[in-house]
Parts: C-alpha cells; sequence; structure tokens
C-alpha cells in the first residue's frame, strides 16, 4: 500500500468526521478501516461504511486511481494501531507488536500497552506478564507474594504502577530485555530487580517489560479478547 493511497483515503475520510484506521491494497482490492474518533464513543454502521464508500469511489474515479474493487468496514476486534493517538486511546489493553528487527529471535510481542512516563509521544512501554485463560495479563509474582493473596486490591494496584514506573526510569529498550525464568542474564539482557523495592512492594519481584519507539515497529494491533 502506497503512502499516496493512504493519504488520498485520509483526506476523503476525515471531512466525513471519521477516523482512518488502516488501508490494504491487495490482488487490486483496496480495503478501508474507518472509526469514529474516541470521544465520540459510537460504533461503525453499515450506514458508515455505504457513506464512505460512496465517497471515496467518486474520488478514485476522479483521481483515476485503477482498482477492481473497493472494501469499506470497522476496524474490528484486532484494530491496527499506527499513530500516537491510536495507542494513547488503547492504554490498557493487550497489543501484539511486530519489530523490524528480530529481538532474542523473534519479532513478535505480546503485553499490555503502558505510556513512558516523561518520554515522547513515539514511545511506550508493553508490560510482558503471561496471559491468563481469558486473555488478561497476569503479573508474574514470586512465591511471597502468592502467600499474600489476600491483600486489597487496590494495595497491588499500587504494587504495579510502582513497578512501572521503575522500570520506565530504568530506560529498558529491545536491546535491553527483562528475561523471567532463567539463572543468567544473556547479553543485552536487564533484569528490574531491587530487592527493597520488592519488599516494600509485596515482594512483586522483576517484572518485564519491553520499551519500544514507533518507528522501531512494523505493525501493531490488539489482540482479540474472548468474553464469554
Amino acid at each position: 500500500m502506497s503512502v499516496q493511497l493512504f493519504q488520498l483515503v485520509e483526506q476523503s475520510v476525515v471531512p466525513l468526521g471519521y477516523e482512518l484506521v488502516d488501508v490494504e491494497l491487495s490482488g487490486g482490492i483496496i480495503r478501508v478501516f474507518i472509526d469514529w474518533p474516541a470521544q465520540k464513543e459510537s460504533r461503525i454502521t453499515i450506514e458508515d461504511c455505504e457513506q464512505v464508500s460512496r465517497q471515496l469511489s467518486q474520488v478514485m474515479m476522479v483521481e483515476d486511481v485503477d482498482y477492481k474493487r473497493l472494501e469499506v468496514s470497522s476496524p474490528g476486534v484486532d484494530r491496527r494501531l499506527r499513530k500516537p493517538g491510536d495507542f494513547e486511546r488503547f492504554v490498557g489493553h493487550r497489543v501484539n507488536v511486530r519489530l523490524r528487527m528480530p529481538l532474542g529471535g523473534r519479532r513478535h510481542w505480546e503485553g499490555e500497552l503502558a505510556r513512558a512516563e516523561g518520554k515522547s509521544v513515539n514511545d511506550w512501554v508493553l508490560l510482558l506478564s503471561e496471559a491468563t485463560p481469558s486473555g488478561k495479563s497476569a503479573k508474574r509474582v514470586s512465591a511471597g507474594a502468592k502467600a499474600r493473596q489476600g491483600k486489597k486490591k487496590d494495595q497491588q494496584d499500587g504494587f504495579a504502577q510502582q513497578a512501572l514506573k521503575s522500570a520506565t526510569e530504568a530506560e529498558i529498550t529491545p536491546e535491553h530485555l527483562a528475561r523471567p525464568g532463567h539463572g543468567h542474564e544473556s547479553p543485552g539482557a536487564t533484569t528490574l530487580k531491587d530487592s527493597e523495592r520488592a519488599e516494600s512492594a509485596g515482594d512483586l519481584g522483576a517484572m518485564n517489560v519491553l520499551n519500544f519507539n514507533l518507528s522501531e515497529i512494523e505493525r501493531a494491533h490488539l489482540v482479540p479478547q474472548l468474553v464469554f
């Protein structure tokens, strides 16, 4: 998909009040994904898609764009994240990130999206915690913390925020990634451990994070959450 095509579609969609999420071009088929701005809190309807489709069809004809079919739809549960505003909108959600360059032999990383405090709008953090069967993030805790699971939830939330703050301050980047469950640290890896901080935080221990800049990722999208 060319930058020119994306810009052409964006210039046509935004004046109608919609947000352009993504544009895909494959085999002559142009797929356009739209959404309402976050502040509107509305869902895209069939009528919205038809309105955008009519507008884009006219624009494509005027601009002499060669294509076979035009499809307009909502972004779906695995919505792509492209702009800083997309990441800001979905802070706290589970996100899958594909890096441009492999890290530790892999390019795909998944975790809970968080802000990189004190950094630019292009800098973000993934909390690389394990996933529970429900799809929600599960924080890695030590045996001492498991023995005290009866503590209040608000206190646990405070511990997570404190660990995230210390992780962000440590400036862990894709070249310095905390790896759990190993008896030694591999080259370029950093484990966020502070005995005093862990003790005061209920032995929360090392929370593993991946700091990344938007320029370092090839693609990012929401991880679908199953609700029963």
